[in-house]
């Protein structure tokens, strides 16, 4: 008897121990999706930003090609190395990669984070 006692109260120990692991990795993965979320609110309004200065460009280049006669593309024109991308932030996505913060996140919310 009480060597099962004994057994019951190892399984119960390593059962609240299980508990509070999954409790801090819930938290964990918690606190990661929502620095996500804010880096990709970040990144939308640079985009937002930027749009008004790149539609000029756009625009400007449009007008460019068609006074020298480059058939619509600016390849020929001299220099032209394309648009600068704006710099966008991923140190939240990333940081919650390298600490395993979605290690145990449900497949369908990965995947629908991986694709922000």
């Amino acid at each position: 008897m009480e060597a099962l006692s004994t057994i019951f109260s190892v399984l119960f120990a390593l059962a609240i121990d299980d508990w509070r692991s999954g409790r801090a990795d819930r938290q964990k993965m918690r606190e990661a999706l929502w620095s996500v979320r804010r880096e990709v609110v970040s990144n939308a309004q640079v985009l937002h930003g930027r749009l008004p200065y790149f539609t000029a460009l756009r625009d400007t280049l449009q007008i460019l090609v068609a006074r020298r006669g480059l058939n619509g593309s600016p390849a020929n024109i001299p220099g032209w190395k394309g648009f600068p991308p704006p710099i966008l932030g991923d140190a939240a996505y990333e940081t919650a990669i390298a600490t395993e913060a979605f290690q145990h996140m449900d497949y369908r919310l990965a995947a629908n984070v991986s694709r922000v």
